[in-house]
């Protein structure tokens, strides 16, 4: 099951709008198809509202993340989904480079780096609640083999600061929407 593990932060981090990779010097994430942050729109962004002023995606692009997220989360664990959405609108931010940057190799990193306090609350908010991939196997867990800890899930994902994506952390876990058994699917009443 630690496959399941990986192609979520796969979904979540590799591979996003388009797609594509852009070579090193971009300012906008590898899989932007700007260069350069843009002017948002006057009626903002639909689903990644928080980036105001500039970004490195448009309308469609947001609207194509929402899908992605919804896909994988439930709304109704509003803790877990707040903090899916943001890490998938990460790329959304004109800072977005940063929190790709490169990983030392001649290849660009192509995952988002999150801040180890960040992580650490992915994972707390979102352990035993089922996401989706669409995948026939049905639902995944991020704490899964369930003794998995959060160390272990953040250690190949973390960046020190300021080159890591940060987002709000909240303090209540969505206890509703918890599956300790892992016999539930993201679309099942729990």
């Amino acid at each position: 099951m630690r496959l399941n593990f990986q192609l979520l932060l796969l979904i979540l981090s590799c591979f996003g709008k388009s797609g594509s990779i852009k070579v090193a010097g971009d300012v906008c994430p590898p899989d932007s198809h700007q260069r350069q942050p843009i002017p948002v729109p006057r009626g903002g962004l639909p689903f990644c509202s928080h980036y105001a002023d500039t970004a490195c995606c448009d309308a469609k692009d947001t609207l194509a993340i929402r899908k992605t997220v919804n896909q994988l989360m439930r709304p109704e664990c509003p803790n877990c989904y707040a903090m899916v959405r943001e890490w998938k609108c990460a790329e959304c931010s004109p800072k977005a480079e940063m929190f790709y940057g490169s990983d030392g190799s001649c290849a660009r990193n192509t995952r988002l780096r999150l801040c180890a306090d960040y992580c650490h609350t992915i994972f707390d908010v979102c352990k035993d609640i089922p996401f989706d991939k669409g995948h026939p196997n049905g639902a995944f867990y991020l704490n899964d083999p369930p003794d998995l800890t959060a160390e272990e899930w953040c250690e190949q994902y973390v960046a020190a600061d300021p080159n890591c994506f940060r987002g709000a952390m909240p303090s209540e876990r969505d206890e509703t929407c918890k599956c300790p058994s892992h016999a539930c699917g993201k679309h099942d009443e729990l």
